[in-house]
């Protein structure tokens, strides 16, 4: 049956960010106060505290009382303090300049695949959306990457109270698109485990997107063959099932 939806994933699908977080962080904190922290450090404390602060209070803080700003405050104190940054009083100004960075272009790019497929997908008035571990920052950062006018849906895990690779966040995707069903909308992500298998789990149709530049491996599941996988090398591709 055609496709009547299509949906992707953000980050590293749509866009990605220009250096790492240990790199951009860094860079801010000696350009702010000359001091060197070792990038390396950085992503290794960050990746520690990203996944414990998710467990402990998923969806940036929706059911915990706070806002994602302070969501990510709580994340950026422990990564820097872990890191070597000890005085409160920086770790402050530091986060205020990243999160502001981040809400900005320079600290991301778009794939140069992107625009042209969503422009051809849009000449042949297919809806297009998003479904995303993002916070409420998305919307902004789509306007500025120039690719909002694109979507007719933006979903987040902050709106849907649930995240990736809960399959929750897709059946909140999918209530309201007026008698569509689950099995005529395609979902495009870059993770086997966020994206495609519980994309898969909610009765979509999941497409991998493997960009022949990109080093980053997708997940593996040894429970699945990774031949019967709908692989995309651009996201172009994605018109040929159309």
């Amino acid at each position: 049956m055609p496709l009547r939806w299509i949906f992707f994933d953000a980050t590293n699908t749509l866009f990605g960010v220009r250096s790492s977080v240990g790199e951009q962080y860094a860079e801010t904190i000696f350009k702010l106060f000359h001091i060197q922290l070792p990038a390396s450090n950085i992503n290794r404390h960050f990746k520690v505290h990203w996944k414990d602060l998710n467990k402990a209070k998923p969806n940036f803080g929706k059911s915990s009382g706070i806002t994602a700003k302070e969501w990510w405050h709580q994340l950026v104190t422990r990564t820097l303090v872990d890191s070597g940054l000890q005085s409160q009083s920086k770790i402050d100004s530091t986060f205020e300049k990243l999160w502001n960075n981040f809400q900005h272009p320079p600290s991301w790019f778009v794939y140069p695949d992107v625009e042209p497929t969503l422009m051809k997908l849009k000449d042949k008035q297919l809806p297009l959306g998003i479904i995303s571990n993002f916070d409420q920052r998305l919307d902004g950062l789509l306007l500025q990457l120039k690719l909002h006018h694109y979507f007719d849906k933006v979903i987040t895990c902050v709106t849907a109270g649930c995240s990736k690779p809960d399959v929750g966040i897709f059946h909140y995707a999918l209530k309201d698109l007026q008698d569509v069903p689950a099995h005529q909308c395609a979902y495009i992500g870059d993770s086997l485990e966020l994206d495609y298998y519980p994309a898969e789990n909610a009765g979509m149709i999941p497409y991998l997107v493997q960009r022949e530049n990109n080093t980053k491996s997708p997940t593996h599941d040894t429970n699945n063959n990774s031949t019967d996988l709908r692989i995309l090398k651009t996201l172009a591709d994605i018109l040929s099932y159309i």
